[in-house]
């Protein structure tokens, strides 16, 4: 089992899809096969014991005598076997969290399809669109990408001598990923990497970022805070100033939009001071005020987000507060 793997996301998910949609239970089964894990330590173990617990939970929870919506495969088995459980299936998703990490615009589109008003920014602002009927609009921080050709060898290199590792290719920058790499080698690569790169880069207009097991080259002036900065401009311009603004991130590169929020809200730059609730989850240094322990708990928050908002249209100019969905949410 590797930590970002998603597994816990998978099982969250299924439990959404079985509170949501009452018909299927009884009919739909999450069979997870879990790979032994790569490394130990603190972090390995609370991610299995919370894949366990929260299968325990959607067993007992929407179970019964005859039939078990998860089914957790925790031991090795064969690869005819696996093979055998993913042409049985009628829908198969192999580290599906992993994949797609690097969040394209493709990705997400496909993703968040059914949100027709969702404004959407990908690959860290380089594209940004406001809602499903709008074009997608390019970081005006755009350059040409020759630098490609100077990084990826290198990255070529530290994927060949680092067993686990990858190379993702996006259409701004390139990711060298190695979550599934021994844990210690990794961090230890993915160091030399960023100053490898950093020598070799240093008079390309690129920059050379560490994120969460991740080592990313992309453009300069592209990142979450200078997109946190162009929607709050963008809303209070259109005179839709939020009265609400809610920031979860747990990559370092999230740290950025807090700071921007941060900044937006002491310089005052709103017609009415919005409520603010800026989270990292996890505990860790951050910019955000607040933190989660996991992503089931960003769930159980987004619920009272979605529990407080139809509340809010039955009285005009009302303002929400973090109070108020933390009252709702638990």
């Amino acid at each position: 089992m590797d930590i970002f793997k998603g597994i816990s996301l998978k099982l969250l998910g299924l439990e959404l899809l079985l509170e949501r949609t009452p018909k299927l239970r009884g009919k739909v089964v999450l069979v997870q096969i879990v790979n032994p894990a790569r490394s130990t330590g603190k972090d390995v173990e609370e991610a299995i014991n919370e894949a366990v617990s929260v299968a325990e939970r959607i067993n007992i929870k929407y179970g019964s005598a005859n039939y078990k919506p998860v089914v957790l495969i925790d031991y090795p088995i064969p690869s005819y076997e696996k093979i055998a459980y993913y042409a049985a299936s009628d829908c198969c998703i192999v580290n599906a969290v992993r994949d797609v990490s690097g969040r394209d615009r493709t990705t997400l589109s496909e993703w968040f399809a059914p949100c027709e008003k969702l404004g959407i920014a990908a690959e860290h602002g380089y594209f940004i669109r406001w809602n499903k009927e709008a074009e997608w609009e390019t970081s005006s921080s755009a350059q040409d990408c020759e630098w490609k050709n100077i990084a990826e060898p290198i990255m070529e290199v530290y994927k060949e001598t680092t067993d686990g590792s990858s190379i993702e290719t996006k259409e701004s920058a390139l990711v060298w990923h190695y979550q599934d790499a021994d844990h210690d080698f990794g961090t230890c690569q993915a160091k030399e990497l960023v100053s490898h790169l950093e020598r070799v880069l240093a008079n390309e207009p690129v920059v050379v970022k560490r994120g969460h097991q991740i080592v990313e080259v992309k453009p300069q002036g592209v990142s979450k805070g200078i997109v946190v900065d162009t929607v709050i401009r963008t809303l209070i311009n259109t005179e839709n100033a939020p009265d609400f603004l809610m920031c979860i991130g747990n990559d370092r590169s999230d740290e950025d939009m807090f700071e921007s929020i941060n900044k937006a809200t002491s310089h005052s730059v709103f017609p009415t001071a919005p409520d603010v609730f800026a989270c990292s989850v996890g505990p860790k240094a951050s910019k955000a005020k607040y933190y989660v322990d996991g992503c089931s708990e960003v769930i159980r928050l987004l619920k009272g987000v979605t529990a407080i908002s139809p509340q809010r249209e039955v009285i005009s100019h009302s303002q929400v507060t973090f109070r108020d969905i933390l009252e709702v949410a638990s």
